[in-house]
């Protein structure tokens, strides 16, 4: 016997149902799947962007201010990075980076003085700050130093803000764990030799001695 025509119309329909019913299933579980790696890589993009706010290699890239807090005990900071753009009296001007990972400055509990100082005969910076001087320690950041040496180590070359007038140095963090900051030098003239100068491991070619630095700014970092 046939089957009723009403019996055929309601499998159709219930046949229809499901299927309906997987498609929307199938599409709901595309929407889960898709939500983590949307996180994902709003999560990289923001890990990335951090990163280079803090101060990358970038000459044009500076540490964001940070926090504040005079250690109470003596302190040696073993990692640091630098990167200075830098104009040369003979018309030059390039980007010079430093990194180090063992020694890079330190801190005196006793006289509260500053040391930053990295780098090899090809590249290198040298910032003291005397804590006892008034006007160098910092009550607040960032805070401009009254009075740093400051030298820069460029092509084999030493240039040393000897009397202290042609380069201001400004603090951007200071605690027990990292030191950053800013510097821009001008008119910084080239001296025979210096604490780079004793690195034998790397061979560079003189610069001529009335070379001098025409104009210099960058920051560091250096991290205990």
């Amino acid at each position: 016997m046939s089957a009723n025509p009403t019996s055929r119309l309601v499998v159709a329909a219930f046949g229809v149902g499901v299927i309906a019913l997987s498609l929307l299933t199938g599409c709901s579980d595309d929407s889960k799947d898709g939500s983590p790696v949307a996180q994902s890589t709003t999560t990289e993009e923001s890990s990335t962007t951090e990163e280079t706010s803090s101060g990358g290699s970038d000459c044009g890239e500076e540490p964001s201010t940070g926090q504040l807090a005079v250690p109470t005990s003596s302190v040696d900071y073993t990692t640091g990075t630098a990167a200075y753009s830098v104009t040369l009296s003979d018309g030059s001007t390039q980007c010079v980076t430093v990194e180090e990972d063992s020694s890079a400055g330190e801190f005196s509990s006793t006289d509260k003085g500053i040391e930053i100082r990295f780098g090899d005969v090809s590249a290198g910076i040298l910032i003291t700050i005397d804590g006892e001087t008034a006007g160098n320690v910092p009550s607040e950041v960032p805070h401009q130093v009254e009075d740093a040496f400051t030298a820069l180590q460029v092509d084999g070359g030493y240039f040393a803000d000897s009397f202290h007038s042609g380069c201001d140095v400004t603090l951007t963090s200071f605690d027990e764990e990292t030191i950053t900051g800013t510097f821009t030098c001008t008119d910084v003239a080239l001296l025979e030799d210096g604490p780079f100068s004793y690195d034998t491991s790397t061979t560079v070619t003189p610069q001529p001695l009335d070379t001098s630095i025409e104009k210099a700014e960058g920051w560091f970092s250096v991290r205990a």
